[in-house]
Order: structure tokens, then C-alpha cells, then sequence
């Protein structure tokens, strides 16, 4: 939004931009995954921020895709006991906290329940010298090193069962970021069944997370290919989501819409609302990033219908912040917030850091919208002290840039030039476009505010290279703002003319009409001078 101490239009896009490809976009700010499956990557880029529509609490009934054996029956679950349930969702949130990935939490506290049921069990019979340590050291600390030690030495000393072993392993292993490990055995499973849905899906998923993506989409195709020859429908609607998910990554948003419908379609067809509440929130997080902005509102709010009723509390997190993005985009602060602190009030109920640091990250952008720089100081402050205690590379990159924009605002330039840095060393290290675009620009509102217009343009002709390329219009929009200002600064009055026309014509495209009133009002001063 525009900042009225330098006179530019760049923000740091902490709001809608900022959510927009990860995908999925508050833990749930990454993409919601498909509803199934096994493990559901955080896409992309941090800000992004659909959750993964995930139920909380302990309850393990009800249908769960890919829970069958090899011979499609049902997997036995040993009894699970409270302590169980308690230790798999402590797993399961701190490899989630670290942001490595998104879980489908039914079918992965099943896998990692059956594989602490089967140590307990060992430790009973006194049959592994090292279960009582395993178990010892996950209710200390929540360390699977043991554990996943004592399931492979199990497996190789007993056959039977293979499949339903190496499924406990390779989740085992996935929660604790061991993809080579996680990828053997899934190999295993599919050397003794090639056909295997639920295995393909997990080897797809982990080529996904390399970004191995030409290998991940061999995964799925064979996937959608055997589910169609079966006639499963729920695995057909899981490829096509991951489909969706790899369009996305590629920037091909017709394709990612086409696919994320056809998992629709499905999932209604079926009866599977928790799938469905994940594909409206999946078309949502598209068409936000393409900037329809009333589609993106309408399918946020099919999903939040959804996931209330499911009780899913993650989702209906997602769903307040994804909407929270698009009140910001139009300029509708008051409401913004709201949203955002309904979020925030859930991840906090939920403990669910990273989420809760997305939360504070955009409330923060609210406060500085309106001049309330201490508060937006103190929340991106929240936010950076908890993406440094999880390790979080990508949201440390988004406090930084906006604590330079207060810093900018205040008119402490070399502070902020300071902060802007550090966030592009972080983007570049990661390579994460978008996050490098955001650099550029904050680095030319400096530049342009301290009057050195030729470096200013260098750093917004970067922003609309890689803007352009990712097709992002409202961010389009903004650099022509900018470079306007430039060049009515120049006394440049037909560069300046061309300039915003092009911002006012985008800005009024994805009606953002905030924007265009601002833009408009450059125009005029233009006009009588």
C-alpha cells in the first residue's frame, strides 16, 4: 500500500500476495491439501497460507483414504491409548512447526500410532533391547531416532507384513524430514505391489517436496491411471489434486483451476465434504493469486461453510485468514482484521506456531496501514522471534521486510535498507522469486526516496521482470504506480501519463478500486500542474 512518507505505491506485500502460493497459504497460509492422502507439502512460498484441512483432536474414527493393506482390507490398529494419541500429535506438530511439511493428519497418526503400538508391544514381550529407549526418548523429547531404529531392525527380522511396516517407517521418517529413508521404504512397498495407490501417492509427494516435479508427475499419472482402471474415484480425486498442485507450482493457473474442479467434482459426487471444503479452498487460493478477488471470496467462504460444520478448526483457520488477504487486497482494513484475529484466536487455541507467526505478520501489515507503526513493530517482532525459534528462513525474509517498512516510514533509511537486505540475502538463498521481488521493490522505494531515481528504476525494472513472469497483476500495477511517480518527479509528464494509466487500467481489473482512486489522484495532480 502506499507509503506516504516516500511517495510510492510498493509494499512489502504482506497481503494477498503474501499468501499466495503456498499455497496453502495460516497453517495453514499454504494450500489446503486435497482432503486425502498421506502427506500434504506446504507449498511454495511462505505467505501463502491455506491450511491443510486437517481435524484436530483424538478421535481416529471415520473413512480415511489410503488406511487399506495390500490386499485392500482394512489396517489393523492395535489399541490406541490417550498416551498414544498424545505423543503422534506432539510428532506430528513439531514436524509441522518446522515447516518442512503439511499433513493429512487422519492417515499419519494412524501410520505413526501403528508404529509406537508396535514398540510398545515389543517392549512388553521383551523382544528389542532398544524399545524401551525408543519409547523412553519420544516421551521425553519427541525423538523418533530410536524409534525409527527399532522399526527397521523389526521389519528385517520379520517379513510378514512388509507392506504395513514400511508404511510406518516412511512416515516415521517423512515427519522427521529423512526423505531418503522415507523413499526406500516406500520403494519396498512398491516392489512387493507395483499398483499400490496409496504408496505411489507418498513416492509423488516426496519427489514433489525435491522438487523432482517430472518424477512426481510420472507418480501421478501411473496414479490416476490405476485408480481410473479400478474405478476408485476417492484416489482419482486425489491425483487430480495433485496435478493442481504441480500446475500451481508451474505458474499454470488454468490448468491448476481445470484439475482442482475435476477433484471437485468428484469428492461431491461421492459424499466426501471434507475433500470438497479442501478443493473450494484450493480454487480460492488460485483465483486469489490470479486477483479475482470475488471468486476467490466466494470459494473461501463455500469452504469455511464446510469446514465449520466438519468441526475442522485448522481449516476454518485457513479459511479466515485466506479471506483476511482478500479484504486487505481491497482496501477493506477494518474487516482485514477481523479476520485475522479469528484466525490468530484458533492457532493460538491450537498451539500452532508457525500460523500463529503468519497471523501476527499480517496484523501487523493492518496496523501499519494505519500509522499504528509501535503495534505493527511489536507484532512483526512476534512474528520474527518465532520464525527464528522454528528455524524458518522464509518468514524470517517477510518479518524483515516488514520491519523495514516501518523503519522506512519512520524515515530511518539506512535502518531500513538494513532490514530490506536481509530479507532479499534470505530470498535469493532460497530462491524464491516473488520474495525477491518484494526486495527489489522495497530497495527502489529507498532509492526513490532518497532521490536517486536511475537506481530506483533499476531495482522496479527487476520487480516487473519477475512479476510479469509470474503473472501477478496487482503487483503489475503497483511498480507502473511507482515508476510514474518517478517520472513525474523528472518533470517527465508523458512517461508519467503512460505509467499510470497502466497502473489504474490493472488496479481496476482485479477491482482494486482503492488503488485506482489513489492512482487517480497522482493523475490529476499531474494534470494541473
Amino acid at each position: 500500500m502506499p507509503k506516504k512518507s516516500s511517495g510510492n505505491f510498493w509494499s512489502n506485500k504482506t497481503t494477498a500476495n503474501k499468501l499466495k502460493f503456498m499455497g496453502l497459504i495460516l497453517a495453514a497460509i499454504g494450500l489446503l491439501g486435497g482432503g486425502f492422502g498421506w502427506l500434504w507439502l506446504q507449498f511454495h512460498k511462505e505467505n501463502s497460507g491455506n491450511s491443510v484441512t486437517v481435524k484436530t483432536g483424538n478421535n481416529n474414527s471415520g473413512q480415511v483414504i489410503g488406511n487399506t493393506d495390500s490386499n485392500g482390507g482394512p489396517i489393523t490398529i492395535i489399541n490406541i491409548q490417550n498416551d498414544t494419541n498424545a505423543q503422534t500429535d506432539k510428532l506430528i506438530k513439531q514436524a509441522e512447526e518446522i515447516g518442512k511439511l503439511k499433513t493429512e493428519n487422519s492417515q499419519v497418526k494412524k501410520d505413526l500410532a501403528n508404529s509406537i503400538n508396535r514398540v510398545k508391544e515389543l517392549e512388553k514381550g521383551g523382544k528389542h533391547d532398544n524399545a524401551i529407549a525408543a519409547l523412553d526418548a519420544i516421551s521425553k523429547n519427541g525423538d523418533t531416532t530410536k524409534l525409527l531404529a527399532v522399526l527397521i531392525a523389526d521389519k528385517n527380522l520379520n517379513k510378514d507384513a512388509m507392506i504395513e511396516r514400511n508404511r510406518e517407517i516412511s512416515a516415521v521418517a517423512y515427519l522427521r524430514g529423512d526423505i531418503d529413508t522415507a523413499l526406500a521404504a516406500i520403494d519396498e512397498i512398491l516392489k512387493l505391489q507395483p499398483d499400490d495407490l496409496d504408496a505411489l501417492n507418498r513416492k509423488g509427494l516426496v519427489y514433489n517436496l525435491r522438487g523432482n516435479l517430472p518424477e512426481a508427475v510420472q507418480c501421478y499419472e501411473k496414479l490416476l491411471q490405476l485408480a481410473k482402471a479400478k474405478n476408485d474415484e476417492p484416489w482419482q480425486a486425489i491425483a487430480y489434486g495433485n496435478f493442481g498442485d504441480i500446475y500451481l507450482t508451474n505458474n499454470e493457473f488454468d490448468k491448476a483451476i481445470e484439475t482442482y474442479n475435476k477433484a471437485l467434482e468428484i469428492n461431491q459426487r461421492i459424499g466426501r465434504q471434507e475433500g470438497v471444503a479442501a478443493a473450494y479452498g484450493n480454487l480460492g487460493s488460485v483465483y486469489q493469486i490470479c486477483d479475482k478477488l470475488d471468486k476467490a471470496e466466494e470459494m473461501q467462504e463455500k469452504s469455511l461453510v464446510i469446514n465449520k460444520k466438519l468441526g475442522m478448526l485448522d481449516g476454518v483457520a485457513s479459511n479466515y485468514g485466506n479471506l483476511g488477504i482478500i479484504y486487505q487486497t481491497r482496501g477493506d482494513f477494518d474487516k482485514a482484521e477481523a479476520m485475522y484475529k479469528k484466525s490468530l484466536a484458533i492457532n493460538e487455541g491450537l498451539g500452532r506456531q508457525t500460523d500463529m507467526a503468519r497471523n501476527y505478520d499480517h496484523i501487523g501489515t493492518i496496523y501499519e496501514s494505519r500509522n499504528q507503526l509501535d503495534d505493527a513493530k511489536a507484532m512483526y517482532n512476534k512474528s520474527l522471534a518465532i520464525n527464528e525459534k522454528l528455524g524458518r528462513l522464509k518468514g524470517m525474509a517477510s518479518n524483515y521486510g516488514n520491519l523495514g517498512n516501518v523503519y522506512q516510514t519512520r524515515g530511518e533509511l539506512d535502518k531500513a535498507m538494513e532490514m530490506y537486505n536481509k530479507a532479499l540475502k534470505i530470498d535469493q538463498q532460497l530462491g524464491n522469486q516473488e520474495g525477491m521481488a518484494n526486495g527489489y521493490g522495497n530497495l527502489g522505494n529507498v532509492y526513490q526516496t532518497r532521490g536517486d531515481f536511475d537506481k530506483a528504476v533499476e531495482m522496479y525494472n527487476k520487480v516487473l521482470d519477475i512479476e510479469k513472469n509470474l503473472g501477478l497483476q496487482n503487483n503489475v500495477a503497483t511498480v507502473y504506480g511507482n515508476l510514474g511517480i518517478i517520472y513525474q518527479t523528472r518533470g517527465d509528464k508523458t512517461k508519467a501519463r503512460e505509467y499510470y494509466l497502466k497502473s489504474i487500467e490493472l488496479f481496476r481489473k482485479i477491482g482494486a478500486l482503492h488503488k485506482v482512486e489513489k492512482v487517480e489522484g497522482y493523475l490529476k495532480e499531474l494534470d494541473e500542474k
